[in-house]
C-alpha cells in the first residue's frame, strides 16, 4: 500500500518589483523530493482580481472570491489532470496557481473553456514551459534562508502572542547553537559576551557533526521587528565559527 503524502504548506511574504509585496502559499515538503522527474512541465494560471489598495493585495469585500476562484482552479486541474499543486501566488492584483503537469496535452484548453465559463471578462492567464529541474519552484517560489529564518521567528512570535504575551516587555531569551570543534565554540562564546549575552552552559548533542551545543541568553524584546535582527546577527556569527545557529524560545510574560 502506497503511503500517503503529508503535505506541508507554509506561507511568506516578500517584496518584488517596485517594493511591491507578494504572498506566496507554497507546499514546503517538495524541497525534498525536487525535481520530480514524472512532472516536467511547469503551469502558471491565474487571474487579474483588479482594486485600488497599495499593496495591490485584494479588498476586504473582495477577499473570499478571489480563494473561491482559486480553488475552483485548483479542483479542475486536479480533478482533470495528473498534475502537483506546489503555490499560489498573490501579486499587483494577481492570483496565480502553480503545478508541475505529467503531460501538457489539452491542459491550455481546459482551463480557456473553465475561464470563458467562471471568469468572464477577466483577464486570464496560462503558460506551460518545460522545467525538468524544478527551477519555478526551487529558485523562485521555495525562500531563501533569510526569508525560512524570518517565518521561525514570526511562529514563535505568534505562538507567544496566542498565549497572552506582551510582546514588548523584556525578558530572559535563550538561544542554542551547534558547533564541530571546541574552540570554535569558545571563539563565539567570546564575542557574543562583548555583546551582552551569558553563557549558560555547553553540552554534547546527539548530531554526529555538530556534536556541542551552547546555550547563551540575553534580555531583549520579542516583537518580530526587535528579535529577527538579534537573530539573524546571531545566525551570522555562528555562521563565521563553523557553527550553526539552532532557535531560540523564552516565557510567556503577560
Amino acid at each position: 500500500m502506497e503511503e500517503e503524502v503529508q503535505e506541508h504548506w507554509d506561507s511568506y511574504i516578500a517584496s518584488y518589483e517596485e517594493g511591491k509585496p507578494g504572498l506566496t502559499t507554497l507546499r514546503m515538503d517538495l524541497i525534498e523530493t525536487a525535481p520530480e522527474a514524472d512532472y516536467p512541465f511547469a503551469l502558471i494560471t491565474g487571474f487579474n482580481f483588479g482594486g485600488e489598495r497599495e499593496d495591490g493585495f485584494p479588498e476586504e469585500r473582495d477577499l473570499q472570491a478571489v480563494h473561491d476562484t482559486s480553488d475552483a482552479i485548483v479542483g479542475f486541474m486536479e480533478q482533470n489532470f495528473d498534475c502537483i499543486h506546489v503555490a499560489s501566488f498573490m501579486y499587483d492584483f494577481q492570483r496565480m496557481e502553480y503545478f508541475y503537469l505529467k503531460e501538457k496535452n489539452n491542459v491550455e484548453q481546459g482551463l480557456n473553456k473553465l475561464y470563458e465559463s467562471q471568469l468572464p471578462g477577466y483577464e486570464c492567464y496560462i503558460s506551460i514551459e518545460e522545467d525538468k529541474d524544478w527551477a519555478l519552484y526551487q529558485e523562485f517560489l521555495f525562500p531563501t534562508d533569510e526569508i525560512m529564518h524570518h517565518m521561525y521567528d514570526q511562529k514563535v512570535v505568534l505562538h507567544l502572542e496566542e498565549a497572552g504575551d506582551n510582546l514588548l516587555a523584556s525578558r530572559r531569551i535563550d538561544h542554542w547553537v551547534f558547533f564541530a570543534h571546541q574552540d570554535d565554540l569558545e571563539r563565539f562564546s567570546g564575542e557574543v559576551a562583548k555583546q551582552g549575552f551569558k553563557v549558560e552552559g555547553t553540552s554534547e548533542s546527539d548530531d554526529k557533526e555538530l556534536p556541542l551545543q551552547v546555550q547563551v541568553w540575553r534580555n531583549d524584546v520579542p516583537e518580530l521587528d526587535t528579535i529577527f535582527p538579534v537573530t539573524s546577527g546571531l545566525r551570522q556569527l555562528a555562521e563565521d565559527f563553523n557553527g550553526s545557529y539552532d532557535g531560540w524560545e523564552t516565557v510567556v510574560t503577560k
